[in-house]
């Protein structure tokens, strides 16, 4: 396949402009994969008038990219019809790769049909991604999304964020092969929508958790990601998984490390 340049032309050796990748590109992660390429995962999208489910894309220096076409392109038995294949992460296990991303079934014994956890695997980053079977987490609206992946590098443990559709992010153990829950697991609340009229924020989803010097910066977005008031905030703790606080403004919600 021949796979199209979609970078904006540098002007000068070593800078670039943005957007770096001019497309329909939602919901992105990146992975940098041991062939020396960084591959870019996205929500599903149209393209030349046919459905892409999950967007792959490569680079060598994260300014120029190079679409490669559909990481995903045989849909689950449990997915065949939708059209909301939202929020691929992927991680790098041994010799696999591992997506984690959400998805509406076709059929749900929910009375409200809401969006799926679920897993895929491959042998390439680049794909084809193949699903696991059946959905990790089968949840009302818009409950179960934005999917994230931590390993934390102080217990070697394996740690699933979501959320969150006016419900809270929430943080999982994952098992060791990042297939299911670990055994004995519970998911545990991380931060709550404010309920006030008009406070801030009405909406978290998009967790995004780095581990640095000790600390857990988890990076997340507040009050509707696509409203006029939409902000970012960010939290801090001694754990992946604690029942960690937060401090919330218009601008900016922090919790500080003391």
């Amino acid at each position: 396949m021949n796979a199209p340049d979609l970078a904006i032309p540098a002007t000068v050796t070593g800078t670039y402009a943005n957007p770096i990748l001019d497309e329909d590109f939602p919901d992105p992660s990146v992975l940098l994969a041991p062939d020396g390429f960084y591959y870019a995962y996205a929500t599903q999208t149209k393209r030349q008038g046919a459905w892409v489910n999950i967007q792959v894309a490569r680079s060598r220096d994260l300014v120029h990219w190079q679409h490669l076409g559909d990481a995903f392109p045989d849909r689950p038995g449990w997915a065949r019809e939708t059209q909301d294949f939202w929020a691929p992460y992927v991680v790098r296990d041994g010799d696999r790769y591992v997506m984690y991303y959400s998805a509406t079934p076709d059929v749900c014994d929910v009375p409200e049909r809401g969006h799926c956890l679920a897993i895929a695997t491959a042998t390439s980053p680049s794909g084809p991604f193949v699903d696991a079977g059946m959905p990790l987490l089968l949840g009302l609206g818009f409950e179960y999304i934005d999917p994230m992946v931590l390993d934390d590098p102080a217990s070697g443990k394996r740690y699933l964020y979501w959320g969150s559709g006016f419900q809270p992010i929430r943080v999982q153990e994952l098992s060791a092969d990042g297939l299911s829950f670990a055994p004995d697991s519970v998911p545990v609340d991380l931060i709550w929508p404010n309920p006030l009229p008009g406070a801030f924020p009405r909406l978290v989803e998009a967790a995004w958790v780095i581990a640095h010097d000790g600390f857990y910066y988890l990076f997340y977005s507040g009050d509707n990601c696509c409203g006029p008031d939409a902000e970012y905030g960010v939290m801090v703790a001694r754990s992946p998984s604690p029942p960690a606080r937060s401090r919330h403004s218009r601008r900016r919600a922090v919790s500080p490390t003391a």
